[in-house]
């Protein structure tokens, strides 16, 4: 059963969550599904640090079942923990 599932049961729509409720909700529905490259961007670290936590310690252990990620963080530090390797770019929104 998905988290969408839940919600229905629940009667609960999407929509009613908030930015950060539906954040987590997103990356809790990708962290348990059984795709093998996941990108996360840069809205986890718009999280409160415990669920970032959270994630970044299933993401290890998701790793060494062989699932690779991609993380977009607004600093190196907040993914060194979990990151092969760092591949710097900036963007700049006009």
């Amino acid at each position: 059963m998905s988290f969408s599932d839940l919600f229905a049961q629940a009667n609960i729509a999407p929509n009613d969550l908030s930015w950060v409720e539906k954040t987590r909700l997103s990356i809790a529905e990708v962290l348990f599904s059984s795709e093998k490259i996941v990108l996360i961007d840069e809205r986890l670290f718009g999280c409160d640090k415990e669920f970032i936590e959270k994630v970044l310690e299933k993401i290890k252990l998701e790793k060494s079942k062989g699932r690779s990620f991609i993380l977009v963080a607004p600093e190196w530090d907040a993914v060194k923990s979990v990151a092969d390797k760092a591949i710097p770019f900036k963007v700049t929104l006009k």
